[in-house]
């Protein structure tokens, strides 16, 4: 059976229009979805980070090490001591102090009294402020994980202000090259520090450095092993009483080198007016230290 012309010529019409109403929608959804597409997605230059562009913020607190002492903004004198508590592996971290651009100006390793793994100790720790670190400080104190994958075991830090940057001078006593006769004898070279009521703390810390390029130049050098620190200095009368820990006589032998360091120690600490006698002690103990 055939249809007439005017049927077929009907349907033909009728699909044409179905065809281009199609097409018109799929036209639509495809500009909204473009539309969208550009609405959400960023310009090239945000999706791409380029080298002059830095982001630094710091870590997030991980609360097995606390700093309790200074408060955050609380204005100090140098040396600086910070203090608090801490639970990390085999109880020792870091304490350092950066200035307002992130340069570390001072670093310290500490160990927490902690009695046994996975308990808190309490630590405190003594930290110089060197001349030109600024007022504007941040304590950093940080432990990273044992497993090594840069993570922090533990992280606490502080902003604080130096009350005064102003500066003052002391000496240090450094045994002279070449050495003669006398091991005892030595000369002093002047270091500045930032001002502080602490000056004999202060001189020993700075003599524990070492002699710097320019003083080794000059013939200086030290006896002091490295790594030694100071476990308090304190004044009565015409005395000062210097206690260190016991790395100050590790591998320490022979008459010269032991006159050496209790040289080095008292003339720098015989400096200051009035002091007359330096008593030096490891860990408490005055009797058979620093035997040659």
């Amino acid at each position: 059976m055939y249809l007439p012309v005017q049927s077929l010529q009907k349907r033909y019409y009728m699909a044409m229009n179905k065809n281009l109403i199609l097409s018109i929608l799929v036209v639509i959804l495809l500009g909204l979805g473009l539309w969208w597409f550009i609405s959400i997605t960023k310009s090239g230059d945000e999706l791409t980070p380029t080298a002059s562009v830095t982001v630094s913020a710091s870590p997030t607190p991980v609360q097995n090490i606390t700093i309790t002492s200074p408060k955050a903004n609380q204005s100090v004198d140098s040396p600086i001591t910070v203090s608090g508590q801490a639970r990390v592996f085999e109880n020792q971290f870091t304490v350092q102090i950066k200035d307002m651009a992130g340069k570390v100006v001072a670093t310290a390793h500490v160990f927490s009294d902690a009695k046994e793994m996975g308990l808190f100790g309490n630590y405190s720790v003594k930290i110089p402020i060197p001349v030109g670190a600024g007022s504007d400080l941040k304590i950093e104190a940080f432990s990273y994980a044992p497993k090594g994958d840069g993570s922090f075991e533990g992280y606490a830090s502080v902003p604080i202000k130096l009350n005064s940057v102003a500066t003052a001078s002391v000496k240090v006593a450094f045994i002279q090259t070449p050495v003669g006769n006398d091991c005892s004898v030595v000369s002093l070279y002047s270091r500045q520090i930032t001002k502080t009521s602490e000056v004999a703390y202060v001189s020993l810390y700075e003599l524990l450095k070492g002699p710097t390029a320019s003083e080794k130049a000059a013939g200086a050098t030290t006896i002091i092993p490295d790594g030694v620190q100071i476990n308090s200095v304190r004044r009565t009368g015409d005395t000062i009483y210097a206690d260190f820990d016991e790395t100050l006589e590790f591998q320490v032998g022979g008459s010269c080198r032991v006159q050496a360091i209790r040289s080095q120690i008292t003339n720098t600490l015989k400096q200051f007016s009035g002091v007359n006698n330096v008593v030096i002690s490891i860990n408490g103990r005055t009797e058979d230290i620093l035997q040659p």
